[in-house]
């Protein structure tokens, strides 16, 4: 889901894809009016006129963090209007297992009806596994961590 490595202001590749995460998705997106306020996602993937946004949601217990995920439609409207030379949208909302409680099943149904917004699942890993991922900003590399992965 991300490249091994990840050049900031740059950007890292993935097969075809060019993986760009918050300000480096803006900065070399242009979007169509600077003065507006932009969101930064997780990540992107970008191919030509196609973007794929990643929005990422962890929820460990009680709190306002769940319903940040209602605001999808929205901002992917607003992605559309700051950004009206990509013609193909597709955001994903990327969550913890926590919103698969029967509480949030409506949520979740209601976004899914969306044809441009869809949910994936992350979960811990089970086997003591931790990715590994690079972040080089200049002289700096920053090394990311993770004992999470996607789930069906």
């Amino acid at each position: 889901m991300y490249p091994n490595v990840y050049v900031k202001g740059q950007g890292g590749w993935i097969g075809d894809y060019w993986f760009l995460k918050q300000h480096d998705f803006a900065k070399h997106m242009k979007p169509v009016d600077p003065s507006m306020r932009l969101f930064h996602p997780d990540g992107a993937y970008v191919k030509e006129d196609w973007v794929m946004l990643l929005e990422c949601k962890y929820q460990g217990g009680s709190g306002s963090v769940d319903e940040k995920i209602l605001n999808s439609p929205v901002k992917l409207e607003l992605y559309k209007q700051a950004y009206p030379h990509v013609k193909h949208w597709q955001y994903v909302l990327v969550l913890s297992e926590w919103f698969r409680q029967p509480s949030y099943k409506t949520w979740i149904d209601t976004l899914l009806r969306h044809p441009e917004i869809d949910v994936w699942w992350a979960a811990k890993r089970e086997e003591d596994v931790v990715a590994v991922k690079l972040e080089i900003d200049g002289d700096r590399v920053r090394v990311h961590l993770s004992n999470y992965q996607l789930v069906p």
